[in-house]
Parts: C-alpha cells; sequence; structure tokens
C-alpha cells in the first residue's frame, strides 16, 4: 500500500472515527436534553413537594395547640376512667359482700323461722295442756260449788234444826 494510501485508509478510519464520535455526541446530547426535561420535572416535583412540606409544617403548628389540649384532655379522661374503675371496683366489692351478707341474713332468718315454728309448736302443745288443766279446774271448780251448796245447805238445815224447827 502506498502512502496515500495509507493515508485515505487513515482518513477513512478517521472519518468512520468522526461519525462514532458524532453520533456519540447527538446520543449525549439526546440524553443530555432528557435528563436537562427529567431535571426540570424533579424540579417542579421538588417545589410542589417543598411547597407540600411547608404546607403541612404550618399546618402542624396549627394543629400544635390541639395537640397540647388533647394531650391534657386525654390525660383526664384517663384519669376519670381510673377514677370511675376504681369505684366499679368498690361497687362490685361492696355487691359481692353485700351477696354474702344476705345469704349470711337469709340463712339466720331461716334458723329463725325453723326456731319460731318449733316455739309455736310448743306453745300449741302448752295451750293444750293449759286448756286441759283449765277444763280440769272448771270441772274442779264446778265440783267445789255443788260441794258448797251442799254444805250451805246443809248449814242451813242445821242452823234449822238448832232453833228447833223440824225436818
Amino acid at each position: 500500500m502506498t502512502q496515500a494510501e495509507k493515508k485515505r485508509e487513515e482518513i477513512r478510519l478517521l472519518n468512520l472515527k468522526v461519525d462514532d464520535l458524532k453520533k456519540e455526541n447527538n446520543d449525549y446530547s439526546a440524553e443530555t436534553e432528557n435528563l436537562r426535561v427529567l431535571r426540570s420535572a424533579a424540579l417542579k416535583e421538588f417545589e410542589a413537594t417543598t411547597a407540600q412540606v411547608s404546607s403541612l409544617k404550618a399546618e402542624l403548628e396549627e394543629l400544635e395547640p390541639q395537640k397540647v389540649a388533647l394531650k391534657k384532655s386525654i390525660s383526664e379522661y384517663k384519669e376519670a376512667l381510673k377514677e370511675l374503675t376504681n369505684k366499679y371496683a368498690l361497687l362490685d366489692k361492696t355487691a359481692s359482700d353485700l351477696a354474702a351478707l344476705s345469704e349470711i341474713k337469709d340463712r339466720e332468718i331461716r334458723d329463725a323461722e325453723a326456731k319460731l315454728e318449733g316455739l309455736r309448736i310448743e306453745i300449741d302443745d302448752k295451750e293444750g295442756v293449759l286448756e286441759s288443766k283449765y277444763s280440769s279446774l272448771k270441772g274442779f271448780e264446778g265440783q267445789l260449788l255443788i260441794r258448797e251448796a251442799l254444805l250451805n245447805s246443809r248449814e242451813e238445815m242445821l242452823d234449822l234444826k238448832e232453833k228447833g224447827v223440824k225436818i
């Protein structure tokens, strides 16, 4: 190969390299343009996100007093709930105590009723004995009245005999 051919070949290779570099440059240019568009979109998105963050920060600052008030309310509600729980526990214990006391009193009432029934039976028996004795005494009283009447009539007869009256 001659020097001219070598130079032509070198120029041809350099032209190919230039064409490759132009193609690569075009690709980089397109990619750069694409990255610029993406960067612009990302910046817009960043600005929108920044605006949202600022808005949310402002909203958080506005909500801070409510948060403090709600924490206080929650604390008060928890305290009230604790007090109610204690009162309920006390009422539940009192109810249990009253139920136990009620059972004891019911048992005492049943025992007293049984004792009362025993006393009624005893009273009925004693009333029967008393009525029997009363009847006996009435009968005895009747007999005594009859004897008294007989004695009175004998006494009168004796008085009359003493006076000399003949019977």
